[in-house]
């Protein structure tokens, strides 16, 4: 699991790692979460929602997906 805080660099830098974790394992079962997260906390509302819509395609049965969705809906207010 990344942390990464909630500092804007420090985001770009998770989001970075991210992306990369996901062009090498694109079925990893965490990084389409985390990346959603980060862009959620950057205000990067399309690129959250992206990810978060990735992560409970390949993570139907995450013990989180229900707080996904709910972070989904949030985001599409």
């Amino acid at each position: 699991v990344l942390i990464m805080g909630d500092h804007a660099k420090n985001l770009g830098r998770g989001v970075e790692w991210l992306v990369k974790c996901l062009e090498l394992q694109p079925d990893h079962p965490e990084a389409n979460k985390w990346l959603g997260h980060a862009y959620r906390q950057l205000g990067e509302r399309a690129q959250a929602k992206a990810a978060y819509v990735a992560h409970l395609k390949t993570q139907p049965q995450d013990p989180e997906a229900d707080e996904v969705r709910e972070f989904l809906k949030a985001l599409s207010k």
